[in-house]
């Protein structure tokens, strides 16, 4: 279990809030942005660098032994909820707690920029599990990173069993009038895996794509693929994906898996989504350098 004293958590206050008075800096603005104002003299850029990955915050975060239950998240403006929430509770932790002075002395003295801020953002998402705490959840807040990034993530968490949305400025844990946002979560779907093919008229193969976006959403002429697309022979039209896919969607292991002749599932978020045709199937539509994309399949989640 990591959690800090209340004089630890003054000491957080003091120095990391220099870098952001309104909590984690904004994802559009930023107030460090250049990796060269990241990198203090005699530090290696490759240290950090990792700060600004996901996945080596998550092992950053095993490593020294942060708790994953108990962990309290907030949007916008409401961090001093948050504060004053886990100086109560001194068995709850929030994000100050964890991305502390000494967090970013193990990267180097890495500044918590926009960049950084994410990723740690994701990782803390990752690894909660149990019952969590969000302050501010109706307000959604400028900066992203709850709805975008910390929401999504504890919604379709097989590891996270509650949301509970606190009354602002409560330090009671049930003092949580509008209840837990899991209840019924995996009912409304706010992302989606999606599969198109990619050809150029006349060409003997063609392209499997594998891309996420919002749900509802198509995804262009996107290239941030899941996986390398994958080409295969054109047999007149295209056909089906067979195939088991691995996939890192949100921070996690997944698989698409097709025996070659039906729609397939998406295996994800220990979950086994159902995948259907796109509405846009028929819709074929130019990507520019003579290629055209065909949405095919999408698997809502």
């Amino acid at each position: 279990m990591y959690c800090k004293s209340n004089w630890l958590r003054l000491l957080a206050a003091v120095s990391v809030f220099g870098y952001a008075l309104s909590g984690p800096v904004s994802l559009s603005e930023g107030t460090i942005t250049k990796r060269a104002e990241r990198v203090p003299a005699n530090t290696s850029s490759s240290l950090l660098d990792d700060a600004t990955k996901f996945s080596k915050v998550l092992d950053w975060m095993e490593e020294v032994g942060i708790q994953e239950e108990k962990l309290v998240f907030y949007s916008g403006g409401k961090r001093n909820d948050a504060l004053k929430f886990v100086e109560k509770n001194e068995d709850y932790a929030y994000f100050w707690d964890i991305f502390d002075p000494d967090f970013q002395k193990d990267f180097g003295g890495v500044a918590m920029d926009s960049e950084v801020t994410a990723a740690c953002s994701k990782a803390m998402a990752l690894h909660a599990e149990g019952e969590t705490r969000v302050f501010g959840d109706k307000d959604g807040g400028e900066d992203g990173y709850w709805k975008d990034i910390e929401k999504p993530i504890l919604m379709k968490s097989k590891y996270v069993t509650k949301i509970w949305s606190m009354k602002d400025g409560t330090t009671d844990p049930n003092d949580h009038p509008d209840g837990d946002l899991k209840k019924d979560g995996n009912a409304k779907p706010t992302r989606a895996l999606n599969i198109l093919g990619q050809y150029v008229p006349g060409a003997p193969t063609f392209d499997w794509l594998f891309l996420t976006t919002d749900f509802g959403k198509g995804v262009g002429c996107r290239t941030d693929f899941l996986v390398p697309f994958k080409t295969v022979s054109w047999a007149g039209a295209v056909t089906y994906p067979g195939g088991t896919w691995d996939l890192n969607i949100d921070g996690e292991t997944c698989q698409y898996k097709n025996s070659g002749d039906n729609l397939g599932m998406l295996f994800c978020h220990g979950r086994s989504i159902t995948c259907i045709n796109d509405p846009e199937e028929k819709n074929n539509y130019d990507c520019g350098g003579g290629y055209k994309r065909q949405p095919v399949f999408t698997c809502a989640y």
